[in-house]
């Protein structure tokens, strides 16, 4: 049984997680809540938004799917697949509710990227966006997600 107590409700665990990349185009979004969830109140503050395109620009495009539950899950399913080598926002703002009317402890928002489509350009953008990586059309022989790290030792581009 669900935890009922006084406490405020809190996001326990995410998949995809913060900042993953090569995440597949049909992948799901769940959110594990440490407590039974007033799945009404989630339902209106939960939003997913693309916030970079395959070229690195920022963008908002609002992502409009389902939020399914599983007990203490939320699963949101995309109503069509997630793009290629595009970021996006999940966000749970704090006004998520239990089943008790307590507002979730803290707002939850994270990012993640798709793989990419080894067909096509793409550019690859350091989380602090403070460096760019084109890739040209075929590069490579398959879809990939590439990893820039890009710290005082190690310049190294990994590919996956």
């Amino acid at each position: 049984m669900a935890d009922l107590g006084v406490a405020p409700p809190q996001v326990v665990t995410i998949s995809p997680t913060d900042e993953a990349i090569g995440i597949h185009t049909d992948a799901i979004i769940s959110v594990l809540f440490n407590k039974q969830m007033d799945e009404n109140s989630v339902e209106a503050v939960f939003s997913v938004t693309a916030v970079r395109d395959k070229g690195g620009s920022e963008i908002s495009e609002n992502v409009s799917g389902s939020l399914a539950w599983n007990g203490n899950i939320a699963i949101f399913t995309p109503a069509a697949a997630w793009k290629k080598n595009y970021t996006y926002r999940v966000k749970i703002t704090s006004e998520a509710k239990d089943f008790g009317g307590r507002k979730l402890a803290a707002a939850k928002s994270w990012n993640f990227s798709t793989i990419m489509d080894y067909s096509l350009s793409n550019v690859v953008v350091t989380s602090n966006v403070s460096t760019k990586a084109g890739f040209s059309p075929l590069a490579f022989d398959r879809d990939a997600y590439i990893s820039l790290n890009l710290d005082a030792i190690d310049h190294s581009v990994r590919v996956d």
